[in-house]
């Protein structure tokens, strides 16, 4: 979340929040788990090195929480196979289907 209040735009910020309450939302009714801790990185001094740098701390906290990393981002997905994370790859337009359909089964 500090990393979001830094370099995230009011947009950004809105949207991010609107998911983490529907992760929130799952997490309360048992569906999914969310582990919450102090990871201790810094935060960066510039939006563009916390870019670069993004999914080498993702996966670090991967590796520490034994995770397997669902993505629909190519590049990301590549650098987790390389570092033996295991990866479920879905492609941006099945997500888009996927996301229609659970808004259909819950409005």
């Amino acid at each position: 979340m500090r990393m979001i209040d830094k370099y995230a735009g009011k947009a950004q910020k809105k949207a991010i929040s609107d998911e983490l309450g529907v992760l929130r939302k799952l997490a309360n009714e048992n569906r999914i788990s969310i582990l919450n801790y102090n990871d201790g990185f810094p935060i960066l001094p510039s939006r563009e090195q916390f870019e670069s740098e993004e999914d080498d701390k993702i996966l670090e906290i991967a590796h520490l929480t034994n995770s397997v990393m669902i993505t629909c981002d190519g590049n990301f997905n590549d650098k987790a196979l390389l570092a033996n994370r295991p990866t479920i790859y879905i492609q941006r337009d099945m997500l888009e289907q996927i996301k229609i359909i659970e808004e259909v089964r819950a409005p």
